[in-house]
């Protein structure tokens, strides 16, 4: 288990503690990607093809696979 932690940014805390079932603080983001690699030969999309792509390319960006934690008070 990693000893190593990163304190929450006071915004991220924020949105954390508005976030609830009737305030959703929920971010969002589009991406586009150049098709034809992602497509089944019938032309459709190919969900699993692009969470491959995606899971394949989530090594070059640690934030991204950062979990969050609640840890004990130090004293």
């Amino acid at each position: 288990m990693p000893t190593h932690y990163e304190r929450l940014s006071f915004l991220d805390s924020t949105f954390l503690a508005m976030e609830g079932r009737e305030n959703p603080m929920h971010v969002g983001g589009t991406l586009v990607f150049e098709g034809a690699s992602l497509r089944r030969a019938d032309g459709s999309v190919d969900i699993d093809r692009i969470r491959a792509f995606i899971g394949a390319r989530l090594q070059y960006i640690p934030r991204y696979r950062q979990r969050l934690q609640w840890i004990p008070v130090e004293r």
